[in-house]
């Protein structure tokens, strides 16, 4: 192998080693493969990490920090036109402030400039890191050929281990292409000028938070299209309500029930743009667009300046020469196991958005954490929870975070559960900073041990108390765990506090006194109090159960605190109670056994109703059938005889008409003929004898002999 460098006008060619072999081989070097490359080091690794374009991958340029960095100016400048610039100056400065867009842009850029700069530091640090900049192909599955196309460097890596890191881009749409210009992906909006109108196709998370920061930044008409009845269909309706009032509130339209029928850049030809007048503001350039409502089936037609395809992410594979290798695909992804070891090997794995998870950059890079632990870990490999107890966040006009379960999905897997709604308006934080637009939600497992499911919260630090939550069920821990806990006076995480004391019952604001202030309890109809969700728990911690109806039960003897001492493992003194409980527990399982038999009876007497119902539909629908053939043959013979009578009397009339019509000439001839003798110039024997034709074949030439 050569490598070519060039001095003047003369090109040569100098020979670099042949192999290079490196005990991991990291290809792409965003947040997955910068963990795991960092995450080797700590075994004693000698590690090669190989980027083709900038260190930190999307999430430093053009994706997560850069659609973040451009949110905090739309959250900034939407400040200057609400009610935090009136309480100070009376009045909102939007009218007195102009974004300077470029230097919105040079911004944006420093920050991501600034993380590189850290990360490269953390690298050069550990001297155990070879950071290669070029383009990684596998030749096979034990070899990858690294080439910079600027330097002309080529060289052959081997290594005991191979991890595909190369993160994703956005997805194509089928029939819409992007040109970079006037049809656009995340790659290039945040580069180019903020247009004065927009449509964004997808109506997920990323075109929620272009929709947010564009509608907020005041200076784009922003037009939305989302094919189902709502945006963020996976969430719960207060949620969505919340964060579809800001988006409306911003000027943003949303197309609900829609889809994309057709879309047209379009630019003005030289003599269109020679007839505007120099100040013209008539466009020059632009994309028109169809949409096609699916209930209504209306089309409908809108211009605007751009077009932004916000349609997910797809794995990026390009250049990485999978098909030199054995490694299987689905569905253009790696296959890979729980640890993202890929199929049909031992030693390459995929991690990140190339194993096309969830596109999230804290789930990459616990991903690329697993993956070095579990080539070089020991003991026993183990798949943490991460779904579980991983938290998110979605920068829209509000700040939209959320972890474990929301109410929809625990009615789709029949969880009882206990829900409560605590408004920002009643945190003194929020009062205080006159941002009160926003709530916490709560949701525990109805059950005696009010397990703690799921956390959402929209508004000021969303994020944070969401990570309370994050911890809590990564721990599984209960709203007796938390409730007792103190926090700092004032700040937000009291909502998270408050909202636990108003399910237990013990906060001083009491539940529906205020309309911000909510509490939900609902069950499932074949299940009591979640047993669905307790059926699980018992199977990964087994807990005694507790009713705390009883606990509460102070004239009984029985005290809450005994009780809890007796869950938590503390059976010292409480010998009765731990009898009671005992009791209480085989009582409880009985009635879940009897419970369970009747559902049985329930369901099978079901399925015979429903066969002997099914059974009667089909004899009902043969009986139809049969009747409706039999009435099908009457009505096509009765046809064929309509048809023969009216055959028969069209030939009747025809031949009638024929004997008319010779009788008629029979006559004319014969009135000639009498003319003739009175005129004397004929005689009897001068005229063809006649006759009258016997069908009426013989019509025609009896006429002709006539004439």
């Amino acid at each position: 192998m050569f490598r070519r460098s060039f001095f003047l006008s003369f090109n040569t060619w100098r020979a670099v080693a042949e192999k290079t072999h490196y005990d991991v081989c990291i290809i792409g070097g965003g947040p997955a493969g910068i963990t795991a490359a960092l995450r080797a080091v700590d075994y004693k690794k000698k590690v090669c990490l190989i980027e083709q374009k900038r260190l930190g991958g999307y999430d430093l340029w053009d994706g997560s920090l850069y659609s973040q960095t451009m949110w905090e100016f739309s959250n900034l400048y939407s400040k200057l036109k609400g009610s935090q610039a009136k309480r100070i100056y009376g009045e909102t400065l939007d009218t007195y402030v102009e974004l300077d867009e470029e230097k919105m842009r040079e911004s944006i850029r420093e920050v991501s400039l600034t993380r590189e700069a850290q990360i490269t530091t953390a690298i050069q640090a550990t001297n155990s890191i070879d950071l290669l900049n070029g383009l990684g192909t596998f030749s096979s599955d034990s070899e990858v050929l690294f080439h910079n196309h600027v330097t002309k460097e080529y060289r052959r890596i081997t290594a005991d281990y191979f991890i595909i890191a190369t993160g994703s881009g956005p997805r194509k749409h089928p029939f819409v292409e992007a040109d970079g210009t006037l049809v656009m992906t995340s790659n290039e909006i945040m580069h180019t000028a903020i247009p004065k109108s927009l449509v964004i196709v997808g109506a997920g998370t990323i075109g929620c938070e272009f929709a947010s920061i564009f509608g907020a930044l005041g200076k784009t008409k922003v037009y939305l299209i989302d094919k189902s009845d709502h945006i963020l269909r996976d969430e719960d309706p207060d949620v969505v309500q919340r964060v579809q009032d800001a988006l409306e509130r911003a000027g943003v339209v949303v197309h609900h029930n829609s889809f994309l029928y057709d879309l047209q850049p379009w630019r003005a030809t030289e003599e269109e743009m020679r007839k505007l007048p120099e100040r013209s503001q008539g466009r020059r350039e632009g994309v028109q667009y169809t949409i096609l409502n699916r209930r209504t089936r209306e089309l409908e037609t809108l211009h605007v300046d751009r077009a932004l395809l916000c349609l997910g992410r797809a794995a990026n594979y390009k250049g990485l020469g999978l098909e030199n290798t054995t490694l299987r695909t689905k569905d253009g992804s790696l296959l890979v196991d729980a640890f993202g070891r890929c199929e049909n090997s031992n030693n390459t794995y995929a991690v990140g958005d190339a194993a096309d998870d969830m596109h999230v950059v804290s789930m990459a890079q616990a991903k690329g954490k697993i993956a070095i632990d579990n080539i070089y870990g020991k003991g026993v490999r183990t798949v943490p929870h991460l779904l579980e107890s991983m938290s998110s966040v979605a920068f829209l006009i509000k700040a939209v975070a959320a972890v474990g379960l929301n109410e929809a999905t625990c009615r789709q897997r029949n969880i009882g559960y206990v829900a409560a709604s605590f408004g920002y308006d009643l945190v003194s934080r929020a009062v205080a900073a006159d941002n009160t637009d926003g709530f916490i939600k709560i949701i525990v497992s109805d059950d005696p041990k009010m397990t703690i499911l799921g956390v959402r919260a929209i508004g000021m630090d969303a994020s944070t108390l969401v990570d309370l939550g994050s911890l809590a069920i990564q721990n599984r821990q209960t709203a007796f765990d938390l409730a007792d806990r103190l926090t700092a006076y004032p700040s937000i995480s009291q909502a998270f506090q408050e909202c636990l004391r108003v399910i237990l019952g013990r906060s001083e604001l009491k539940a529906n006194c205020f309309q911000s202030l909510k509490l939900t309890r609902w069950e499932p109809d074949n299940f009591r109090r979640g047993m669905c969700y307790q059926t699980a728990e018992r199977q990964v911690h087994p807990a005694p159960q507790v009713d705390h109806e009883m606990m509460a039960d102070n004239a009984s003897g029985w005290k809450y605190d005994d009780a809890m001492r007796v869950v938590q493992g503390d059976h010292t003194g409480h010998a009765e109670a731990q009898a009671r409980l005992d009791k209480l527990g085989e009582e409880a399982a009985a009635e879940r056994q009897r419970q369970m038999l009747a559902e049985e009876r329930d369901r099978a007497a079901a399925a015979q109703a429903r066969a002997a119902v099914a059974a009667a539909s089909a004899a009902e629908a043969q009986l139809e059938k049969e009747a409706q053939s039999a009435a099908e043959k009457v009505a096509a013979a009765k046809r064929d005889e309509e048809e023969q009578a009216a055959a028969a009397v069209a030939a009747a009339k025809l031949q009638q008409e024929e004997e008319d019509r010779l009788a008629a000439q029979m006559e004319i001839m014969r009135k000639a003929k009498l003319k003739k003798e009175m005129e004397g110039e004929g005689t009897a024997t001068d005229s063809p004898q006649l006759r009258k034709p016997t069908s009426s074949t013989d019509i025609r030439p009896a006429l002709f002999l006539g004439v």
